[in-house]
């Protein structure tokens, strides 16, 4: 027997472990997106957890208030956080701006730092020259945050969406409008799929794996049972190598 024909098995599982691997990975991803997207769909927007912070430019590494700070509003709950910030210019009052959303009494927090992993708030805080003076956005995911999308408050008092899908009417309030995200949080969304594929490939080779892979054989004129070469065997003929048959 051959060098080739030896190795030709271990070839073939290798690319057989490879391919499932792919599989799970993609519904991994697939499961991902779907689960933010019904979070942004469906999570209810009342008896969130709010954050209220002001964000001071940094002047020799250290954080300083008077030169317009930056105010940020934000609202988590496991599964989402909208957020909306703008920067205070002198002369301007303190102000919520325009998201509002319900929370509980007990849940504000001056202390808990913001996620400037996403989003554009980093960019307002570093203060480039191009850098935007305000926004609202919205992210979704679970376990860990995948996907985000920003929402833009007009000054009809309208709300558009960018990078996602507008699933409320433009005349909804901020806090209450909705829209499935399609802007990547790499961190969130590579670690959400991390966790969802295995699970997904634990589901495939527990209830499919054995019908599955007996229709690949059939298909390659293999044996279903142990995947023995049929070549020149005829089609009623027992498998030379495990004795079960073609249809098996």
């Amino acid at each position: 027997m051959s060098a080739a024909a030896v190795l030709h098995p271990r070839a073939h599982r290798l690319r057989w472990i490879a391919g499932w691997l792919l599989v799970s990975l993609a519904l991994g991803l697939a499961t991902t997106v779907a689960v933010a997207w019904a979070l942004a769909a469906w999570l209810p927007h009342r008896g969130l957890a709010r954050s209220f912070h002001l964000i001071g430019a940094v002047r020799n590494g250290v954080e300083d208030f008077t030169i317009e700070p930056i105010e940020l509003d934000e609202y988590r709950r496991t599964g989402m956080t909208r957020r909306s910030w703008f920067t205070l210019r002198w002369g301007t009052f303190y102000s919520l701006g325009p998201l509002s959303m319900d929370y509980g009494n007990d849940a504000v927090s001056l202390k808990r730092a913001p996620d400037v992993s996403w989003g554009n708030l980093s960019a307002s805080i570093e203060r480039g020259p191009h850098a935007p003076t305000g926004g609202m956005e919205d992210a979704r995911g679970w376990p860990w945050l995948a996907l985000w999308c920003e929402l833009r408050h007009g000054r009809d008092r309208t709300v558009s969406v960018n990078g996602g899908v507008p699933l409320s009417a433009a005349t909804t309030a901020p806090g209450d409008y909705r829209a499935l995200p399609c802007l990547p949080i790499w961190r969130g969304l590579l670690a959400n799929t991390a966790v969802y594929a295995p699970a997904w490939m634990a589901a495939l080779i527990l209830f499919r794996w054995r019908p599955l892979r007996a229709t690949l054989r059939r298909a390659r004129n293999q044996c279903a049972a142990c995947g023995y070469n049929r070549a020149g065997l005829a089609p009623s003929a027992t498998c030379p190598e495990c004795g079960k048959p073609f249809e098996s």
